[in-house]
């Protein structure tokens, strides 16, 4: 993983996020000009494909001020079957006269995918008020960071409120961590000259290193960022791109013309590759099932394309961190993130039906002979996260 270095934060604009920001303000002034958000339509909220919705802006554009990893739209498909209530709610957030905890303690349980951690609405306030916010979602990492930090979340909660941390609702939590973040920066000099969604990033940074931090993060299942077996090494690391990954959209001329023998050969050493990235990831799944203390689900996974030999509708089906299955189709090959693979219609149907608990293994820049590489993953259908294309047809004979 790389490292991160605070001098190179300085004055640095984070992938250029305020432009983004400042773009994000101009389609969306729901903040400047809060009767804009009755213009919020279900289609400019959420829209497949299109690039110029408020959840595409949100949750692509704007990564680089904090990821969602939904996973799914489900809780836009929501959002925009409950637009009113959406669109009130969304008001509340730009009410620069309500406090922090009352914007994340508003019901937004009322709409589906939306509740929980809040992870949505800190997402969009934060895009709102970037200078009053650190621009981290989850309530477990907020206080793990505090905690690292030396800073007393129980003093500042009774300050605030005059209440224990424990009890306090999720909102008052977030103030009361979010001003801690604030008061930590502006009282140091190395951090105070750079901006929010820096220091984020310094801090994701900084917690997987061991030599600052004595131990290493763990990041939600499945993901592990380091995946050792006894038969090689992949490093996960996310390929740095800004569109979708496109799946192969035609066989190249030079593969169209080549002689049968160089295209057995190529079969050949595909399935041998594909074999390798398959076996890596069956025995990282049954790590991670061991490092959960989930022991006995692991004589359960299996590698269920090699018992079924062709026309498996995914590769291995293995468990989550609560025990629940999941299907893994494993892509591997040597050259970069975006080199096309095939997928077949079977691999993308079932993709389709079992979105939910379907997960997509990447492997990239895998070397078959040192058997490393690196690796992401993607949960969800193959059609959510590609863009597919057809490169060969089943010709039938019209009688």
């Amino acid at each position: 993983m790389t490292k991160v270095h605070l001098d190179e934060m300085k004055d640095k604009k984070e992938d250029n996020i305020e432009d983004l920001l400042a773009e994000f303000h101009r389609r969306f002034p729901f903040r400047r000009k809060p009767s804009s958000i009755d213009n919020l339509t279900q289609g400019k909220l959420y829209k497949p494909f299109h690039k110029t919705s408020f959840f595409y802006w949100l949750e692509t554009k704007l990564r680089p001020f904090g990821s969602l990893n939904l996973y799914s739209k489900k809780p836009w498909v929501s959002a925009q079957k409950e637009i009113k209530t959406f669109q009130s709610l969304l008001r509340l957030l730009m009410d620069d006269k309500k406090s922090i905890h009352e914007k994340i303690d508003a019901p937004w349980e009322k709409i589906s995918g939306f509740g929980g951690d809040r992870h949505n609405a800190k997402k969009i306030l934060c895009c709102y008020y970037p200078d009053g916010l650190v621009p981290i979602f989850n309530t477990a990492h907020m206080e793990s960071f505090i905690k690292k930090l030396g800073l007393d979340k129980r003093s500042k909660s009774k300050e605030l409120f005059k209440e224990d941390y424990k009890n306090l609702s999720l909102g008052k939590k977030y103030q009361v961590l979010t001003e801690l973040f604030l008061q930590f920066k502006k009282t140091h000099s190395r951090f105070a000259s750079i901006p929010n969604v820096n220091f984020m990033k310094y801090l994701y940074g900084k917690i997987k290193d061991k030599e600052h931090l004595g131990e290493k993060w763990k990041p939600e299942a499945p993901e592990i960022i380091l995946a050792k077996t006894s038969k090689g090494l992949l490093e996960y690391e996310e390929p740095k791109i800004k569109n979708l990954i496109k799946l192969t959209k035609a066989v190249k001329n030079s593969k169209k013309n080549s002689e049968p023998k160089d295209r057995a050969r190529n079969d050949d050493r595909n399935r041998m590759l594909g074999r390798i990235g398959e076996e890596l990831v069956l025995k990282m799944e049954k790590n991670k099932l061991r490092k959960l203390k989930l022991v006995s689900l692991c004589e359960k996974v299996r590698w269920v394309s090699d018992e079924t030999k062709d026309g498996a509708e995914y590769d291995i089906l293995s468990f989550n961190e609560k025990g629940r299955e999941i299907f893994i189709e494993v892509k591997t090959t040597t050259g970069n993130f975006d080199r096309p693979f095939y997928a077949t219609s079977t691999q993308v149907n079932f993709s389709n039906m079992k979105r939910d608990k379907y997960y997509l293994y990447r492997i990239y820049n895998f070397d078959p002979k040192t058997k490393r590489g690196k690796y992401f993953i993607r949960k969800g259908s193959l059609t959510q996260h590609f863009n597919l294309a057809s490169s060969q047809y089943q010709a039938v004979v019209i009688k």
